[in-house]
């Protein structure tokens, strides 16, 4: 990792934990914490091919802080280091994930603005297991940061909302094999030039269950780089998600379904082979076995499963289907967690499509939160 930004890491850390007394005498204002995961990943198995050589990850370290000016404004910031070890640029990208100012009007009912989260919900549903993102969450749906403005808030203390309107994606990012997984990383060159509007809604439904949906629209015709060629093309995103807990056990269900509108235009101009449409669904389940003994005490072993479908091909104009698109994948692992921050995991994945793709991956972590 480049020292320069190792050295930036501690100042920001030594600066927080050494401030003069006289700055701390209003240190109920602040907020400060952080979370990190090291991976270890591994082909074991490769049907067809050679298995890929295992490697070490720090996959990321996350240090959040933010600031209450007063009971309407907050500033909240996070930095996040991703790749350490195994990422481009050397093994390090560093930057900037949130920074967004707050203003709550009143206890149910706020706005927003700056580089925040785009609020699609199934993606950010907790529990979640495994140690790497579900594919079908990463390709199709995951949450990623976008410069934003728009309202939040709650009904009747059960229904929960986000709506924003923020920087669009990137047509020219697009992939057949990764969806929007590059496009949704247009964070250094996203201009209003191409907007998005995105809308979040929760409903906690009893303490056992949580139920959700969310929805994007983005432009994809971007003038300034495709001139008129792409003109009234879009992406269109609808996710349904729930949720469910009892003493021991819990789950989450997550469908997906996306559509690239004139997606041959797209192809046409920058050469891809994307799909017209798109869908994900995952289910999941987890079950605390520590909860088996008379005594459970605070420390958990939560052995979980996920299968998983997603297919970026599902339908096509002008090209042919790729079965390799298809994909069917199925996670099983455990979950130890001596402290509630701090946890050791592995899983081993099965990964399959409709062609010859036919990997095994072990994969074993250390996560830890404050």
């Amino acid at each position: 990792m480049n020292p320069k930004y190792i050295f930036t890491v501690l100042l920001l850390v030594l600066g927080y934990l050494f401030t003069p007394n006289k700055i701390f005498a209003q240190a109920e204002k602040f907020t400060f914490g952080g979370s990190g995961v090291l991976h270890y990943n591994d082909e074991v198995r490769s049907i067809g091919g050679a298995p890929g050589q295992g490697e070490f990850d720090l996959h990321k370290i996350i240090l959040k802080s933010g600031y209450q000016f007063n009971r309407q404004f907050s500033l909240k910031t996070k930095l996040k280091i991703e790749h350490l070890f195994s990422g481009p640029d050397n093994g390090e990208v560093i930057f900037l994930d949130q920074a967004f100012i707050d203003y709550n009007l009143k206890s149910d009912f706020g706005i927003r603005a700056g580089l925040y989260s785009v609020p699609l919900g199934g993606s950010k549903l907790k529990p979640s297991f495994g140690l790497e993102t579900a594919p079908s969450d990463k390709y199709i749906s995951y949450s990623w940061r976008e410069l934003a403005a728009g309202v939040y808030g709650n009904f009747f203390e059960r229904i929960s909302y986000e709506a924003y309107i923020m920087s669009g994606l990137h047509a020219e990012e697009f992939s057949t094999k990764s969806g929007i997984f590059n496009a949704r990383k247009s964070r250094f060159f996203s201009s209003i030039d191409n907007l998005a509007a995105s809308i979040r809604f929760g409903y906690r439904f009893s303490s056992e269950w949580k139920l959700g949906t969310s929805a994007m629209i983005s432009s994809l015709q971007s003038k300034n780089d495709f001139g008129d060629s792409l003109e009234g093309t879009n992406y269109k995103l609808i996710e349904g998600h729930a949720v469910y807990t009892y003493k021991a056990f819990s789950s989450r269900l997550v469908g997906i379904y996306s559509t690239i509108t004139e997606s041959d235009k797209i192809n046409a101009e920058t050469g891809s082979r994307l799909g017209s449409s798109q869908y994900g669904t995952l289910i999941e389940f987890g079950y605390d076995l520590f909860r088996l003994r008379k005594s459970a005490g605070t420390q958990q072993l939560v052995a979980y499963t996920r299968g998983e479908v997603f297919d970026t091909h599902l339908t096509t104009e002008s090209i042919v289907d790729n079965p390799e698109n298809e994909r069917y994948e199925h996670t099983f692992g455990l979950v130890y967690k001596p402290l509630k921050s701090f946890e050791i995991e592995a899983d081993y994945q099965l990964l399959r499509s409709r062609g010859d793709k036919n990997i095994q991956q072990l994969n074993i972590g250390i996560g830890y939160s404050f």
